[in-house]
């Protein structure tokens, strides 16, 4: 049916019917078989529409599974579809998304066959150096397989051909001599030779050699005649540059007009033909096939500009669509870094908070157990000054209680008295307290004054009346809805500032943090 049933649909039924039996069961490999059968049924007729319309769920199919080499028969089918509609933008757009595909999976054969397309693209509207690089990067990939590979006779013709626009020819003969060499790879079929020779003979031809042109020519006719039918015009365009070299003008012109009845587009024949009239002596003849010739080549520049334009704009586009996704996606990581690192900082804040929360409730216990044992401290002090006189003299209680208190007696009794005086009307609060005046307050001197107190509590007069302007604030943070301005003042300090510096250092808290944790506690 593949071969010989013209009618597609027919095909189409039977090739349904067998997938639906594969599908039930579970045979991949020949699902993926039937997809490539019908859809090489469905090329082979020139059914495009239909084509198009089976084409993609195939790919996705053979993808999904990996049958590669129905995936990039495939793609070739499709891309073939663009050249010959003359999608060439298209077709190079589809051969580079081919060959950015394979590359991420770094599969050579795709590869290969995407360098293939772009050649062919690019040989087609005359980019011959662009077509040169594809066409030799294929051919590198597939000699370097190790095993042959089809597509490489492909790849040669593509590659030769782009080289002998160019008139590369030291690099032409160069490469048939590589392409002979792969032939003993890909053997020595008819259609394998045919295409060898017949690309030989067009090499030599226009470099001028027409014995081995001619040669090579005829080697490419004789397959031909005994395998199969190539068109005749073709042949016959080279066998009439053979006979202009020979300068046979008269039967050369024969061959072409007999070939090429319509030459009125064609912009190879023109200037064989015009080219032949004027070697001839028939140059008025010849020169309106320059002016259409110059015409023809006007027309094709200009649609091979648009074809380059058209192709730069719509790389412009998706470069654009790369970037736009490339700008978002780097915005949405900047994004996501900012915020994990608030995290990190709102983590290490949280920890740092809690771990001066946990260290703020540790100094004000320790305030409180401080001041709890100054308490008992003050009570036991108060309680031996009470019964130390009822205590005999000499006696090991005495001394042991005498060596255990620090001062004198009478130092003592001077701080407890100064003390009282301090507390007394909150005398301690006045802001510029006058330490003169104090002493004749407590009828003494200056000296007496100092020493008492360092004798007893080992502070100066000015920290003395701190402790207990401290010990006052400490008792309004701690049962007042006072504020520490407020409680600054009350407490004799000159500024808010001079009482938050005092309290940090005295208790290594701050005054909020201290009400806080007060607040807390109750």
């Amino acid at each position: 049916m593949f071969y010989y049933e013209d009618n597609v649909d027919s095909i189409l039924v039977f090739y349904n019917k067998w997938e639906k039996e594969a599908e039930k069961q579970k045979n991949i490999e020949l699902q993926g078989n039937i997809k490539y059968f019908t859809l090489a049924a469905v090329s082979n007729r020139d059914r495009k529409e239909l084509f198009l319309t089976l084409i993609y769920p195939s790919l996705d199919f053979l993808k999904k599974h990996e049958r590669w080499q129905y995936y990039d028969y495939l793609q070739n089918a499709l891309f073939r579809i663009y050249i010959r509609d003359n999608k060439y933008v298209e077709a190079i757009q589809h051969a580079k998304a081919l060959h950015e595909e394979t590359k991420l999976s770094q599969r050579k054969e795709g590869i290969a066959v995407a360098h293939r397309m772009l050649a062919v693209a690019y040989l087609t509207v005359g980019r011959y150096a662009d077509s040169e690089e594809h066409g030799k990067m294929c051919v590198e990939i597939l000699e370097s397989l190790d095993h042959p590979h089809p597509l490489l006779q492909d790849a040669y013709i593509v590659w030769v051909d782009a080289l002998n626009y160019q008139k590369k020819y030291d690099e032409t003969l160069n490469a048939l001599k590589l392409w002979e060499v792969a032939l003993e790879q890909l053997g020595h079929d008819a259609i394998t030779m045919y295409d060898f020779y017949w690309i030989s003979a067009i090499a030599y031809i226009d470099m001028g050699d027409l014995v081995k042109g001619e040669a090579y020519m005829l080697k490419a006719d004789s397959i031909e005649a005994s395998h199969f039918h190539k068109p005749r015009h073709s042949r016959d365009l080279f066998w009439a540059k053979i006979k202009e070299g020979r300068k046979e003008y008269a039967q050369a012109l024969d061959l072409i007009n007999a070939s090429y009845p319509d030459i009125s587009s064609d912009i190879e024949i023109l200037p064989v033909k015009a080219r032949l009239l004027c070697k001839m002596g028939r140059g008025i003849e010849a020169y309106p096939l320059y002016e259409h010739l110059q015409e023809v080549k006007d027309s094709l520049q200009k649609n091979y500009f648009n074809v380059q334009l058209d192709e730069l704009r719509t790389q412009y586009e998706v470069d654009k669509h790369i970037a736009e996704k490339e700008r978002n996606r780097n915005y949405f990581l900047f994004a996501l870094g900012g915020c994990v690192l608030l995290l990190i900082v709102l983590g290490i804040w949280i920890s740092y908070s809690r771990a001066i929360v946990k260290k703020n409730r540790g100094l004000y216990l320790q305030i409180k157990e401080q001041d709890r044992l100054a308490s008992e401290l003050e009570a036991m002090t108060k309680h031996y000054e009470e019964v130390a006189p009822l205590i005999p003299p000499e006696s090991d209680v005495e001394t042991r209680l005498m060596v255990s208190l620090p001062g004198t007696h009478q130092q003592r009794q001077f701080v407890s008295r100064l003390r009282n005086y301090l507390l007394e009307n909150k005398y301690y609060t006045t802001f510029d307290i006058d330490i003169q005046e104090l002493t004749s307050k407590m009828a003494t001197n200056r000296t007496s004054l100092f020493e008492a107190l360092k004798a007893v509590t080992g502070k100066t007069p000015m920290e003395f009346i701190n402790d207990l302007r401290l010990d006052e604030a400490k008792r309004l943070l701690d049962d007042s809805n006072l504020t520490i301005e407020t409680i600054a003042i009350e407490c004799g300090f000159y500024t808010a500032r001079t009482f938050y510096r005092q309290f940090r250092e005295r208790y290594r808290i701050s005054p909020t943090e201290y009400r806080k944790i007060a607040g807390e506690q109750r």
